[in-house]
C-alpha cells in the first residue's frame, strides 16, 4: 500500500450560524495518509483568525495516489470477463453491427430527404422527430409486456424487424407520410430491445465488476457508430450517386429508386436494409446458441 505525504495550507471561508457574520479560518496539516484512490478523512488545528481559537476539524479529500497502472489493470478484468462469458460478447458484437447499420442510416437520411421533390428542412424535420416520438411509445410497451422466454431472442428478433423493414421502406417510398411510418416501425421496438439487453447485462455481471465491463461494453457496441457516419456519407457522395448518374436511366433502377440526385441515397437505403437483415440473420444464429431466462439464474 503506498504513503503520500500532502501539505495542506489553506482559508476556509463560512458563515457564523450564531452571530451571523463571515469567519475566516487558517488551517495546517501535515502527515500521511493511505493512497487508496478513496475519499479519505483526517483531522486538522483550525484556528479562528478573530478569536485566536483552536479547534479540531475532519477533512475529507480524495487521495488520487498511483492510478496509471490501475486503469489498464481494470480495462483488463472487464475484457476477460467478456472472453469467459461469450454470450455477452457475442450479443455485443452483435449490437456493434447493429449500430454501424443505424448511424449509416442517420447520415443518409438528410441526402435522402431533402434533393426529393416532395422534401425539405421542415420536412427532415418531422420524418426525424417521429423516431423520438414513437420511442416514448416503445417504452410504453416494454413496460407494459410479460417477461420472454428468452431476452436473447428478444433482442435480435426486434432488430431484424427494425433493420429488415425501415430501410427497404425509406429506399422505395417517396411520399412523406410514408418516410415516417418508416421511422415508426422501425423504431417502434428499439426500447424493447435496449430493456432486454441491460436485463441481459445487469443480471449476468457482477456488481463489483459492472463498471468496469461496461466501459469495455460502451466501447465495443458503441465504437462503430462514428465508422457508419462516415461510410454512410461516403458510400452516398463517392459511390451510390455516380452509380445512379451513370446507370439511373435504365428502367429497373429508375423504378426502385427514382433517378435524379437523391436516388443515390435510396439506393444506399436499400443496401442498408440488405446489410442490417444479414447482419441480424449471421448474428442470430450465433446467439441461438444461448439462452437467457430468469429461472436459470
Amino acid at each position: 500500500m503506498a504513503f503520500v505525504r500532502i501539505k495542506c495550507n489553506f482559508r476556509i471561508n463560512e458563515y457564523s450560524t450564531a452571530a451571523g457574520i463571515r469567519g475566516c479560518y487558517d488551517a495546517d496539516y501535515s502527515g500521511r495518509i493511505l493512497s487508496t484512490d478513496k475519499w479519505a478523512s483526517f483531522s486538522v488545528k483550525v484556528t479562528d483568525l478573530y478569536t485566536k481559537s483552536v479547534d479540531s476539524h475532519s477533512i475529507v479529500c480524495f487521495c488520487g495516489g498511483e492510478r496509471k497502472e490501475r486503469v489498464l489493470l481494470l480495462a483488463k478484468e472487464g475484457l476477460v470477463f467478456l472472453k469467459d462469458h461469450p454470450m455477452i460478447m457475442t450479443l455485443l458484437l452483435f449490437m456493434a453491427g447493429v449500430n454501424l447499420v443505424a448511424s449509416a442510416f442517420d447520415a443518409v437520411l438528410p441526402g435522402y430527404v431533402l434533393p426529393n421533390p416532395k422534401g425539405s428542412q421542415a420536412v427532415l424535420g418531422i420524418v426525424t422527430s417521429c423516431s423520438g416520438v414513437v420511442m416514448i411509445a416503445g417504452s410504453l410497451i416494454a413496460s407494459a409486456l410479460p417477461k420472454p422466454k428468452d431476452r436473447v431472442r428478444v433482442v435480435y428478433r426486434t432488430m431484424l424487424f427494425s433493420l429488415g423493414t425501415e430501410n427497404f421502406i425509406m429506399a422505395y417510398a417517396r411520399e412523406p407520410l410514408l418516410w415516417c411510418a418508416g421511422q415508426v416501425i422501425g423504431w417502434l421496438l428499439v426500447p424493447v430491445m435496449s430493456t432486454n439487453e441491460e436485463v441481459i447485462l445487469r443480471s449476468s455481471i457482477p456488481v463489483e465488476l459492472q463498471g468496469r465491463v461496461y466501459a469495455c461494453r460502451n466501447t465495443l457496441q458503441f465504437f462503430t457508430i462514428p465508422i457508419g457516419m462516415f461510410f454512410g456519407s461516403f458510400m452516398v457522395d463517392n459511390v451510390c450517386e455516380p452509380f445512379m448518374v451513370r446507370y439511373g436511366h435504365l428502367s429497373y433502377l429508375n423504378m426502385l429508386f427514382g433517378f435524379g440526385k437523391g436516388s443515390g441515397a435510396a439506393l444506399m437505403m436499400f443496401i442498408l436494409g440488405v446489410s442490417g437483415s444479414l447482419i441480424c440473420i449471421i448474428m442470430g444464429r450465433k446467439l441461438k446458441r444461448y439462452q437467457y431466462r430468469e429461472d436459470m439464474l
